[in-house]
């Protein structure tokens, strides 16, 4: 068996032929599905998920590793347990701060190709003669103009495992990531399709993919946030984020992926005379506790409706006023709304459709014959940010209310109407 470790199932890790083997009962494999075994290893302290103290799991505790005689080839097996490739590095003593509690182990003695630091030959645990000043840190990676030092026996994977929770199927799913012995979500803020498509690929997927919602919230911690992948990735681990001890992300919903979905785009792109605009999906959730013989009921989402926040105060107190997504790339909104505050378009943040997708603004464009309430000409649009031309995906929580065409209105005899409905200020605690 040589799996990488991203597989979903035994069965896709390159492999012998069946029942082909010089093996006998003695040598049957096992495993324990409990991340928390002796050995784990997880860094602490660091600016980001790839460098920082390194602490080991022995009998239930965590604990430090002590400095002596550390060198490259101990940072390379660490690193290497963790899933990473490339630079590795013993760092400055101190640099990630000292731990408390116990330390672990001392005398460590590696060659390099160790897969684990347990294979690496060492003192008697929770034996030593080291203070917590001389426990030991390390960096996974290094600036790119920096030599890599690849080593063949690195499984060609880079960064931590991803798996994908509470879809339907194997394909979709809340994003979580394995960091430091925990698994953990990410936040969705700035969460594109772009990090969607590196996430399906490291999945083994090779269709297309869009950001999603509707997931639920996870249980663990959030690891990463402001993900920010090319699209060209192999791997989540090789995109810039800004790691762990994130500050300031209010959790809404968990960053989703929905993969190989390119079948669908082309049936959509087959029939390019039906309409998708204005489409809304019934959720059905569960009666509350106490309403008897209600059941289930149908809830309607509104897949259009966008809320404008002021960046500084996303999260707290209530959002400026509600807006309407009438294309990919823009949003229709109340001039007045913005005129406290100005066409700015760094100080907002708007949250769009029901998935709660929270996003940056590229333009602020206000009528201009607007000059206040009273006078009309109430308008102003959003320019969502794009990439390449594309801004958000349309899928069953994020959708566009339906505009009149521009051929049928120059064709008819009478001009058609729309009426959007913007709420020019709030009071209530969301949509």
């Amino acid at each position: 068996m040589k799996c990488t470790g991203n597989e979903l199932f035994l069965d896709q890790c390159p492999h012998g032929d069946w029942e082909q083997h010089n093996c006998d009962h003695m040598e049957d494999a096992g495993v324990s599905c409990s991340p928390y075994t002796d050995g784990v290893v997880r860094l602490v302290g660091g600016d980001t998920p790839w460098e920082g103290r390194v602490e080991v799991l022995h009998n239930g505790d965590w604990g430090t590793v002590c400095d002596d005689h550390w060198r490259q080839q101990h940072a390379e097996v660490v690193c290497r347990q963790l899933g990473y490739r490339g630079h590795a590095e013993v760092v400055a003593e101190g640099m990630f701060g000292e731990g408390t509690g116990l330390i672990l182990l001392d005398d460590v003695q590696c060659e390099g190709s160790e897969t684990s630091l347990l294979d690496c030959r060492h003192g008697i645990w929770g034996r030593t003669d080291c203070s917590h000043s001389e426990d030991v840190g390390i960096r996974c990676r290094g600036r790119s103009s920096q030599e890599t030092n690849e080593v063949p026996v690195i499984a060609p994977s880079t960064g931590p495992l991803v798996r994908l929770v509470g879809g339907s199927s194997r394909k979709e799913g809340r994003v979580e990531v394995y960091l430091h012995g925990d698994w953990g979500s990410i936040c969705d803020s700035g969460w594109n399709d772009l990090n969607a498509a590196v996430v399906c690929r490291q999945l083994g997927h090779s269709g297309g993919a869009v950001a999603a919602g509707g997931f639920g919230q996870g249980k663990g911690p959030i690891h990463l946030d402001q993900v920010r992948c090319t699209g060209k990735e192999e791997f989540l681990g090789e995109c810039p984020s800004l790691g762990l001890n994130i500050q300031g992300c209010r959790r809404r919903e968990d960053a989703g992926v929905r993969c190989d979905v390119a079948s669908r785009e082309a049936a959509v792109k087959s029939k390019p005379r039906e309409e998708s605009c204005g489409l809304r999906k019934l959720v059905e959730v569960e009666g509350k506790p106490g309403n008897q013989g209600k059941g289930n009921m149908l809830r309607t989402t509104w897949p259009w409706q966008v809320s404008v926040w002021l960046q500084s105060q996303e999260g707290a107190g209530g959002p400026l006023c509600s807006g309407t997504l009438i294309s990919p790339c823009w949003v229709l909104t109340s001039a007045s709304c913005l005129s406290r505050f100005g066409s700015n378009p760094s100080i907002y943040v708007v949250q769009v459709g029901a998935s709660e997708q929270t996003l940056k603004l590229e333009q602020v464009v206000v009528h201009r014959k607007f000059k206040g309430q009273s006078g009309g000409h109430d308008l102003a649009m959003l320019k969502l940010p794009s990439a390449k031309g594309h801004c958000v995906t349309f899928e069953p929580n994020t959708n566009a209310a339906c505009l009149p065409a521009e051929d049928s209105a120059a064709e008819a005899k009478t001009a058609s109407s729309c009426v959007v409905m913007v709420a020019t200020s709030w009071t209530g605690p969301g949509l």
